[in-house]
Formats: structure tokens, C-alpha cells, sequence
């Protein structure tokens, strides 16, 4: 199956823990969250100023965390594509990222 996300590069995709949703992030500065089933988008977060590097989805399915070109990590809310926090402190572009088993913790670098 196919996933047409945009007609920007894609950098970086994660599946959801229920595998009911693919994350895909672009040089567009955007990330996308499609329907595995359906292959349809159903939610953008928009919140980058340049290409999206590193994502990762809490164990619990709740939230999406970002890390971009824009050396910036985002948390998200999944449900409401509402940013929750954006952390900035990075000298250089954000490769990955990663919530601990419990998503109190997030790491990036």
C-alpha cells in the first residue's frame, strides 16, 4: 500500500503502538497521521519551521513528539494535533527522538 503524503520529501515515518496509524514527516515541515486501513490522512500537525527529522509515539498512544531541521522538539496531543510543549536548547538539527516505557521522559538529540 501507498501512501501519497504530499508532494514534499519524506524524512521520517513511525507507526502508532495499535498499528491502526501511520505518522509520516516531510521537508514540508509538516507531519501527517494516515489511516492504515483507509490509506486517507486524518490529522496534519503543523507547528516546524523546517524539514521533520525524528518522531516517536508514546507507548500509551496519546502523543506524538517531533524533532526537525528547526533544531526544536514538539510534544503533540494525537487526538487534538495540539502542541502540548516545544523545547528548544538544540545547536544543530534534532535526529531522534524517544519517550521512556512510561512517557515521562523524552530524549533527543
Amino acid at each position: 500500500r501507498f501512501f501519497v503524503s504530499s508532494l514534499s520529501d519524506v524524512t521520517v515515518v513511525k507507526f502508532h503502538p495499535n498499528s491502526n496509524y501511520l505518522f509520516i514527516g516531510s521537508s514540508d515541515h509538516k507531519i501527517r497521521m494516515h489511516d492504515i486501513e483507509s490509506a486517507k490522512m486524518v490529522r496534519t500537525f503543523c507547528g516546524h519551521i523546517d524539514s521533520v527529522t525524528a518522531l516517536d509515539v508514546s507507548h500509551c498512544g496519546k502523543f506524538l513528539v517531533s524533532g526537525s531541521k528547526d533544531r526544536s522538539v514538539i510534544l503533540w496531543d494525537i487526538e487534538t494535533s495540539r502542541v502540548l510543549a516545544k523545547y528548544a536548547g538544540h545547536t544543530a538539527t534534532v535526529y531522534s527522538v524517544s519517550f521512556s516505557f512510561f512517557s515521562t521522559i523524552i530524549c533527543s538529540s
